[in-house]
């Protein structure tokens, strides 16, 4: 019976117990490795410039997505991908785990990709220096506090 490797299992790390679930389940009926779970926004922003992904609101962010592949790999046989695909859904199904198969998309196809469905994943936060480099200066910020203190304790 095929199990999951080290390095499958390090991949695995961060993402959602859900996935887990299914992907233990998954193993002891079809060999595969996974390739990619958990993602920084740096790792999202370089993949997304390679052309390898369509957005930067990607559920890898957050621990909601995972890729998988046949093992041993073989990137032109896409039989074996929807093979595993099939298996994936079907234990999903059972486990009344709503997710969402990549190779199912319409515009672009994303065979190794598995998402669990009704989350989303917010725009990212811009850093707080971002946001307050067109904001108030301290001293600006102390004046008005000042004002707000003089105009409540004057009564």
């Amino acid at each position: 019976m095929p199990k999951l490797g080290k390095r499958s299992k390090k991949n695995m790390e961060g993402i959602h117990p859900d996935l887990i679930k299914i992907l233990e389940e998954a193993i002891k009926r079809y060999d595969f490795s996974v390739i990619d779970g958990l993602r920084t926004m740096e790792q999202q922003k370089k993949l997304y410039a390679e052309g390898k992904s369509q957005t930067l609101k990607s559920k890898h962010l957050t621990g909601h997505a995972v890729d998988i592949v046949p093992y041993p790999v073989d990137w032109n046989d896409m039989g074996r991908f929807k093979d595993l695909a099939l298996i994936v859904l079907e234990i999903a199904s059972q486990m009344g785990i709503g997710i969402r198969y990549g190779g199912n998309w319409k515009s672009f196809k994303d065979y190794p990709h598995f998402e669990l469905k009704n989350i989303e994943v917010q725009e990212p936060k811009k850093e707080s220096k971002d946001l307050l480099s067109n904001g108030p200066t301290d001293e600006e910020i102390n004046v008005s506090l000042e004002d707000i203190e003089g105009s409540i304790f004057d009564d």
